[in-house]
């Protein structure tokens, strides 16, 4: 079990109760699934219209959080065992040797796995050939910075033999994974300067930022990823002294430059 996303731990309790296997995850994305399928609905919907009314989202966003239940139970079955795999540890085949990486970014603790022998990569979520992968601030802990960490990921994978063939978690078999990485840290860079740009003139709030960064309106379930994204973006530019953070009057956190008056 590569992370605790529901699209890849969804069924894992009854696929393991179905075929009596084993389920290895790393321990971070134990601890995850763990803790969000343990909260209940009112529980989950408190937190996250907070968190939303932190982001200064439109009210009908944040009061829509508070009653719609937990988005993780209502699409995960109940968790199976989890047996722990940790970075460097070693899967052995009668085909190859599969070696573990567990990374920071699209999620806590990513496995992946690898066998340079073969020139295989199984990358799943974290470098895809199409898509960016969604880089989203933890409702437990918005502050953290996951954008550098999956920049150091992504600087590692620019050094990708070119014929390795990668097997992501979304679309389809690919090659050439360094200059995937390369595109993947330009188009990081270039959101983190539009944001910066706009922030010389006015300070930016979470919501303000996925205007900036989407340009368009986003359903309940898409406000999610959006708003985690712009926020995760926001953070990274606090890490690295391009703004700073605080929090205003109505509970609502601001960024602006350094040399911006916040008002």
């Amino acid at each position: 079990m590569t992370h605790h996303h529901v699209d890849h731990i969804g069924y894992a309790g009854p696929l393991a109760a179905l075929t009596g296997v084993q389920v290895y995850t790393s321990a971070a994305e134990a601890e995850h699934a763990k803790w969000l399928y343990a909260l209940a609905d009112e529980d989950f919907g408190n937190l996250l219209s907070e968190t939303y009314h932190r982001y200064g989202l439109p009210v009908e966003s944040v009061k829509a959080a508070r009653t719609d239940g937990s988005r993780y139970r209502r699409n995960t079955a109940p968790l199976p065992e989890f047996r722990l795999l940790r970075a460097g540890d070693e899967i052995k085949t009668s085909a190859g040797s599969w070696r573990i990486r567990i990374d920071t970014g699209h999620s806590d603790a990513q496995i992946s796995l690898m066998d340079r022998e073969r020139g295989l990569f199984l990358s799943v979520d974290f470098l895809l050939p199409r898509i960016s992968p969604n880089i989203s601030a933890d409702i437990r802990d918005p502050d953290f910075d996951l954008l550098s960490a999956y920049f150091i990921y992504l600087k590692e994978m620019t050094k990708l033999p070119a014929d390795m063939q990668i097997f992501p978690g979304h679309d389809w078999p690919f090659r050439q994974g360094g200059v995937r990485a390369q595109q993947l840290i330009d188009h990081h860079n270039h959101r983190l300067d539009l944001l910066s740009a706009v922030a010389q003139t006015a300070p930016l709030t979470v919501c303000s930022a996925m205007d900036t960064l989407f340009g368009r309106h986003f359903g309940d379930h898409e406000i999610y990823f959006a708003s985690g994204e712009a926020r995760a973006h926001l953070n990274h530019l606090v890490a690295v002294g391009r703004l700073h953070k605080q929090c205003d009057e109505r509970g609502i956190d601001i960024y602006a430059a350094q040399d911006v008056v916040t008002a």
